[in-house]
């Protein structure tokens, strides 16, 4: 899968999950959780240095973030769940991501019906962020 297509997937994905997050308390947790993929990514990008270029948006990193989180926790086992002592060191969008899916498991499995998961773990930032 090309860039372009990459991309693609990352935005119907999220569109996805922000309409079934949407519909489980309106203007909630699809924002309230982006947001915080955003605040999380702009962070980041702080300390990019300035030669170094930047292959996605803040915004489309974001997306990315938080679709993988999502993907991640719904197929990931009981040990892969981040317990409390991992909160200093882990984005805090990963339990987020991790307690959606433990309250909404059904929504966003239907939400994400015809999406290959594979396809959303493949993805890596490293690569995509390369211009």
């Amino acid at each position: 899968m090309n860039k372009k297509q990459q991309i693609k997937l990352i935005k119907d994905t999220w569109q996805r999950l922000d309409y079934a997050l949407s519909s489980i308390r309106w203007g909630g947790y699809g924002k309230e959780y982006l947001d915080l993929n955003i605040r999380e990514e702009k962070d980041h990008n702080r300390y990019r240095p300035d030669h170094c270029k930047r292959g996605l948006t803040i915004l489309e990193a974001s997306k990315l973030f938080a679709v993988k989180e999502i993907v991640e926790a719904l197929v990931g086992q009981e040990k892969d769940r981040p317990e409390i002592k991992d909160y200093l060191h882990f984005r805090k969008s990963v339990f987020y991501a991790w307690s959606l899916v433990e309250n909404h498991r059904e929504e966003l499995t239907k939400a994400l019906e015809g999406v290959n998961y594979n396809d959303i773990l493949a993805l890596d930032y490293v690569e995509l962020i390369e211009e």
